[in-house]
């Protein structure tokens, strides 16, 4: 027993700090939002794209009147801990209560926006689950890229020279590293 109040003590800060959002989330959240309202910036938003879709739902959820503490659904798992295992399970039982409420309200975001068809309860859920490491990389297509390839090549580049470019460079990047290892000794 002595064991949960060590533990208890050590985690104990948790209880009393607030975990927002990373500025990357909140970011994804904003561009989504406002190309929900038209005011464009973004692909998606609009109903056609279950990330979009889900973003701006995350954005009236999260600042809902409801929640005043801004936080995302919850995602229904809890850390290991020292515990009787009828606690344990009880403990659990809240928080997978707390989280099905919290993705039932998502999906009537959803619902509202009218883009509840496109995003599946396995996505949504996924979805929910992980609210705090979203993050979006965007890039050309495949097709841009081999465009460009074949542009370049076409432009007058020659391949021989792009070659001798990048092996010049390779070697200078050598020199100046022998020079730093000659300095070190």
């Amino acid at each position: 027993m002595e064991l949960n109040f060590i533990e208890a003590v050590d985690n104990a800060f948790y209880a009393y700090t607030d975990r927002d959002f990373p500025f990357e989330v909140e970011g994804i959240i904003e561009r989504y939002t406002a190309r929900a309202k038209g005011e464009g910036g973004v692909e998606g938003g609009d109903g056609s794209d279950a990330f979009a879709s889900c973003c701006v739902a995350l954005g009236k959820f999260v600042n809902s009147p409801e929640n005043p503490r801004r936080l995302p659904p919850l995602n229904g798992s809890i850390p290991d801990m020292t515990a009787s295992t009828q606690g344990f399970i009880r403990v659990q039982e809240i928080y997978q209560t707390q989280a099905k409420k919290d993705l039932e309200r998502m999906r009537s975001l959803l619902d509202d926006s009218g883009s509840n068809s496109i995003v599946t309860d396995d996505y949504l859920k996924t979805f929910c689950q992980n609210a705090y490491n979203l993050r979006e990389v965007s890039s050309r297509s495949f097709k841009a890229e081999m465009e460009m390839d074949t542009a370049t090549i076409d432009a007058g580049a020659d391949m021989g020279d792009i070659k001798d470019d990048l092996m010049m460079s390779i070697m200078s990047l050598g020199e100046t590293g022998d020079e730093a290892t000659e300095d070190c000794r």
